[in-house]
């Protein structure tokens, strides 16, 4: 628990093209540690979705490298980085007219032979984390026919499914009504409290994730990215001079009321 699963060293991350590399963010030495969850904020356009990508290995840094539990990342085979690391993309979902339990299923295709057939051991795990996140009445159901907070609690256990080691969910709360946001992030948090995994996810919802993480990636236009927890960071005035605008200063006191 508290263990360093995924660090960085000296990472740049940009866009590839054929002929020149853009840097958006440099020099990151950032670390996330098993037991706890971590957000991500900042700007629109700061980079935010680049980073995930690139921690995630779906994009590779400019330079610089990152490690989990000492392995070199971007030199995994993908099978291998599947079972390490899972990400939840609000843009990507699944195919078809799948049920929800064959679509947390589509979680374990990291560990089946390649006919994707679930073992007993398989079909084990995609109840246990239906179990966990409290959709085992979602099950039988078409995924295509759940609200946008089921789906996405769907999309959440197939993530887990996976049994990886860090979980990176990139605007899991988007389009979601204030409730559903708050009960999606207390569950991951509970989550990466009771398995020791690392759970990083961006949001726009500074209120929210000021209550319930615990450690936040600031990151700013320039691609600066300031580590800490959400009362250390406003106490040094980087929330309120990262989220200010012209228009109106941040109420930081607002967002610790209980």
């Amino acid at each position: 628990m508290n263990e360093t699963i995924l660090q960085t060293h000296q990472l740049s991350i940009g866009y590839h093209t054929r002929r020149t590399k853009k840097a958006v963010a440099s020099g990151l030495n950032l670390s996330l540690r098993g037991g706890r969850l971590t957000c991500l904020v900042g700007p629109n356009g700061s980079g935010k979705s680049t980073l995930l990508r690139t921690l995630a290995g779906l994009q590779k840094p400019i330079e610089g490298g990152i490690q989990i539990w000492e392995a070199d990342l971007n030199s995994l085979p993908p099978d291998e980085l599947a079972q390490r690391i899972s990400i939840v993309l609000t843009d990507h979902l699944p195919p078809g007219n799948l049920s929800v339990r064959q679509v947390v299923a589509l979680g374990r295709l990291p560990y089946t032979d390649w006919l994707g057939t679930l073992t007993d051991d398989d079909k084990a795990i995609v109840s246990q984390v239906l179990g966990q996140l409290e959709a085992e009445h979602l099950a039988e159901r078409s995924f295509n026919e759940l609200s946008d907070g089921e789906r996405q609690k769907t999309m959440i256990a197939r993530a887990l499914a996976q049994q990886p080691q860090v979980m990176i969910l990139d605007e899991p709360t988007a389009f979601l009504d204030w409730s559903n946001r708050l009960n999606v992030l207390v569950k991951l948090k509970e989550l990466a409290q009771s398995t020791g995994k690392a759970f990083l996810l961006s949001s726009h919802d500074l209120e929210l994730v000021c209550q319930v993480a615990d450690e936040l990636w600031v990151m700013e236009s320039s691609g600066n990215v300031t580590c800490g927890t959400p009362r250390e960071l406003a106490s040094q005035g980087l929330l309120s001079r990262v989220f200010s605008t012209p228009h109106g200063k941040l109420n930081v006191e607002r967002l610790f009321v209980s």
